[in-house]
């Protein structure tokens, strides 16, 4: 099974994005730094990916592995890389995000129930251009030294549903610029409801 997405991001970069008032509201205190933010200007981002699907998996059980190798691109002034790697997911009624619902699946009560697996993966970055380390595209601005290849590693758990995904995912990554002293991670949870 492949899975091909291609979008556009359109959105604003500096003050005019409200994201110096965002963070002042969400943590309650005065951050340091807004005052060299990037100036204000359009940005745009055209994004592609292809995913493929290999699965093995248990009738009577339920229990599987999926592996799913990736390569994407991503065109634009705010964001400029290809990318390539992995997502592998172990566990317990895994969703089948490449193809629709039939009507065996309709019929089969083992697809209703709740299903449950851990994922991880890697994945490489050639960055090109990156608007937050490499600066404004029209205006003088901070820049630091940037590396041009760079990696990410999530691991994560959900919990599946018929109607209804819970995640919770974190991501380490490696180093971004040359002047780096510890590498980032970060964490987030999402809910995906399915109609």
């Amino acid at each position: 099974w492949t899975k091909e997405i291609v979008r556009i991001d359109l959105g604003v970069i500096g003050p005019e994005s409200l994201a110096a008032d965002t963070q002042k509201k969400w943590h309650g205190v005065e951050p340091a730094g807004w005052g060299n933010q990037l100036k204000t200007e359009p940005g745009l981002i055209l994004r592609w990916e292809r995913s493929w699907l290999f699965r093995t998996a248990s009738r009577d059980s339920g229990w599987g592995l999926q592996w799913i190798p990736r390569a994407a691109a991503n065109l634009g002034n705010v964001l400029t890389d290809f990318r390539a790697g992995f997502t592998t997911r172990v566990g317990l009624r895994i969703p089948d995000e490449f193809s629709a619902r039939t009507k065996e699946d309709e019929s089969n009560s083992k697809t209703d129930s709740a299903g449950i697996y851990l994922s991880f993966g890697a994945e490489g970055r050639g960055v090109v251009r990156n608007i937050f380390l490499d600066g404004s595209t029209f205006h003088e601005s901070h820049r630091v030294a940037r590396h041009p290849f760079n990696a990410a590693f999530p691991i994560g758990l959900t919990l599946a549903a018929r109607h209804f995904e819970l995640s919770a995912t974190h991501t380490f990554l490696t180093h971004a610029f040359y002047s780096q002293i510890t590498d980032d991670s970060f964490s987030c949870a999402s809910l995906l409801l399915k109609f």
